[in-house]
């Protein structure tokens, strides 16, 4: 499940944006982000829980287990997908338009990058 959704972080989610943009310009690409934020986040508050196979909750109980499993979502997931986003808002008017997603799927890479290693330094 895990590489599903950072699949569709990195490599789905930039050419969404760049539909989005297309199809309305800024404010389709920012309620698009939105709403695909909310749906990364539902899915990791779901992946917290027992009922997904989610052993540490029998352990650590749910709440610590969401709250580090958001950290991680939030920035392996959400930052990227927002760097994405800004990056399309950023690049549509001022490159032509065959390298909008090359460039929004490279800041997605970097910014992914970027997340696990501050994940990686700030867990306990």
């Amino acid at each position: 499940m895990l590489f599903l959704a950072h699949t569709a972080t990195l490599v789905l989610f930039p050419a969404a944006a760049v539909w989005a943009w297309r199809r309305g310009g800024p404010r389709v690409l920012w309620l698009f982000t939105g709403l695909a934020t909310c749906a990364l986040v539902a899915t990791a508050l779901f992946l917290a829980s027992e009922r997904s196979g989610n052993r540490l909750v029998g352990t650590y109980g749910y709440v610590p287990t969401a709250a580090r499993l958001l950290q991680f979502a939030s920035l392996t997931w959400v930052l990227p997908l927002a760097i994405a986003a800004a990056s399309v808002a950023a690049a549509s008017p001022r490159v032509p338009a065959q390298l909008v997603y090359p460039i929004a799927v490279a800041s997605a890479l970097i910014a992914a990058a970027a997340g696990v290693v501050i994940a990686t330094y700030t867990a306990r």
